[in-house]
């Protein structure tokens, strides 16, 4: 099977994982939890008159980091293809990332589903900070 075919694959068994989730009702949580203390963070570069690129991502500090198997991000209903799923864990320091370009903040919607089917769905509004810098994450219990 070829690599294109391998990540075509993947990419279906995680959108049929996320479907049977939302149908049947894997374990989920409507905000972070104490046992799984996961932290959505954002960065931000103004790029004109109020534009930004922007970047969501997992906090690398989150508990349970190695067990992730892909992140869904739905994004406002302006967005084209505003659900937006993320497999490549990428770079360390901003594991999971989603980057694009946007005029205003607003909650994005996440879903982290696990390498053992369970998905937690949590919040993250997406904010602007001219330095580039992310906003720390709430303290866990």
């Amino acid at each position: 099977m070829s690599a294109h075919m391998n990540a075509n694959l993947h990419r279906l068994i995680v959108i049929f994982a996320l479907f049977c989730a939302a149908i049947f009702g894997f374990a989920t949580a409507a905000q972070p939890i104490c046992a799984e203390p996961i932290c959505i963070k954002n960065t931000s570069l103004p790029v004109g008159t109020r534009r930004w690129d922007w970047t969501v991502f997992i906090d690398p500090k989150s508990q349970k980091m190695d067990e992730i198997r892909c992140v869904e991000y739905t994004l406002h209903r302006t967005y084209p293809n505003p659900v937006r799923i993320v497999c490549d864990k990428g770079e360390r320091e901003q594991p999971f990332a989603l980057s694009t370009n946007g005029w205003g903040m607003f909650k994005i919607k996440v879903r982290v589903l696990y390498m053992d089917s369970n998905l937690i769905e949590l919040q993250h509004k997406l904010h602007f900070e001219p330095r580039n810098r992310s906003a720390p994450c709430p303290p866990t219990c």
